[in-house]
């Protein structure tokens, strides 16, 4: 998966492809699904992200991380 350049099975890649019908999350049904989205944003995936990172809220576990390795 190479999100930099947004080439991973989300459905915004794949319909550009013409492999899905649709860009928008599979999730929400709200906005197309990009990395970001699912990653940071996604309401619909709250539990997995929470369940992934320790914290429904990315940021939460992002700045946490970042504390960490500042303190090195």
């Amino acid at each position: 998966m190479d999100t930099e350049l947004r080439h991973c099975p989300v459905n915004k890649h794949l319909s550009i492809l013409d492999i899905t019908d649709s860009p928008l999350c599979r999730a929400c049904m709200k906005t197309d699904e990009t990395p970001k989205h699912v990653m940071l944003q996604c309401n619909g995936v709250v539990e997995q992200r929470a369940a992934h990172l320790g914290s429904s809220s990315p940021q939460q576990h992002f700045k946490k991380q970042l504390a960490t390795w500042a303190a090195f």
